[in-house]
């Protein structure tokens, strides 16, 4: 006479205590992994480090308040009297003097457009000294404005001064985000190098420091 045995729950309760040591393996290391982001936030938004990065991003923001105001700053309306012209195509030099004999040197198109008794006065911007180009005033008391024939940052207005005081998020963003890395580490890195290179290499030190020598 033939007995049914049962199957075993042998197999089923090994497979049960298998996936629950997997569960947990899981949620050890997913805990794991936020307890180590969470330290490395704590670490770079806290303490003296946290401190040393918001003296860090001040420079940057200065420099761009500095960009964006520069650019809405009167020029100067110091017309030159032009008194005589030269020349010379074959270097691409062209000259125009004014009363006192100074030589000014200017763009073909400027050149082609002036003429003596014209006025001419060279556009900077009062604060980083950036060439706009150049302005004539006719005898007829027309105006012309001719464009610098090389671009400068200022083409670039208001982006350049905004990228500048991009690093002032961070005092408004500052939480677990890849907005928050990225702009952490660009104003740690990134932004004291371009800064240096506009201040020093660029050579805006002497032009900036000027102008506030002169405002008092």
């Amino acid at each position: 006479m033939k007995t049914d045995r049962k199957a075993s729950p042998v197999p089923e309760r090994k497979n049960e205590v298998r996936k629950t040591k997997i569960n947990r393996k899981t949620k050890n290391k997913d805990k794991s992994d936020k307890e180590i982001e969470n330290e490395v936030f704590e670490s770079l938004s806290k303490g003296k480090v946290w401190k040393f990065v918001r003296i860090l991003i001040i420079p940057p923001i200065v420099f761009g308040l500095l960009a964006l105001i520069d650019h809405a700053l009167p020029t100067s309306d110091n017309y030159q009297h032009i008194t005589d012209m030269k020349s010379q195509p074959a270097i691409y030099k062209y000259y125009v003097y004014d009363n006192d004999g100074a030589e000014i040197e200017i763009e073909k198109e400027a050149y082609e457009n002036i003429e003596i008794d014209d006025a001419i006065v060279l556009d900077y911007s009062p604060i980083l000294n950036e060439y706009y180009g150049c302005r004539i005033k006719k005898a007829s008391d027309e105006k012309l404005f001719i464009k610098g024939e090389e671009d400068t940052v200022y083409y670039l207005y208001p982006i350049f001064p905004l990228f500048f005081m991009l690093p002032s998020l961070l005092f408004f963003h500052k939480r677990k985000s890849v907005v928050f890395y990225v702009l952490y580490f660009a104003s740690v890195f990134l932004y004291p190098l371009m800064l240096a290179h506009y201040l020093f290499i660029e050579e805006k030190t002497t032009p900036i420091s000027h102008f506030f020598v002169n405002l008092f």
